[in-house]
């Protein structure tokens, strides 16, 4: 059985009723689909900056709807290799 990851765009266009998007995954299936937590926190930065209970709610439809799937424990990994990477970079520059 296939699985999807499904970003912060598609959860705002289903939030916003966008009827294609909606169809697809109900296609697939919502057992199917997920959410990284890091796309869950997307959504609360804009419920934050908007201050409405709505857009709060929106997040909690998301949540009850998608299986949330963390990947906080890996930004540690992330962050070091990518500062090794961007440092390892400037260094051959300055050769």
């Amino acid at each position: 059985m296939d699985k999807y990851l499904i970003d912060t765009c598609i959860c705002i266009a289903m939030i916003k009723g966008n009827r294609q998007v909606r169809e697809q995954v109900a296609k697939v299936g919502y057992k199917n689909c997920y959410v990284s937590d890091i796309t869950i926190a997307e959504l609360l930065v804009g419920a934050e900056k908007s201050g409405k209970q709505k857009h709060f709610n929106d997040v909690s439809f998301v949540m009850k709807i998608f299986k949330v799937v963390p990947v906080s424990n890996q930004l540690s990994t992330y962050a070091k290799t990518r500062a090794y990477l961007e440092l390892k970079k400037d260094t051959h520059r300055r050769l």
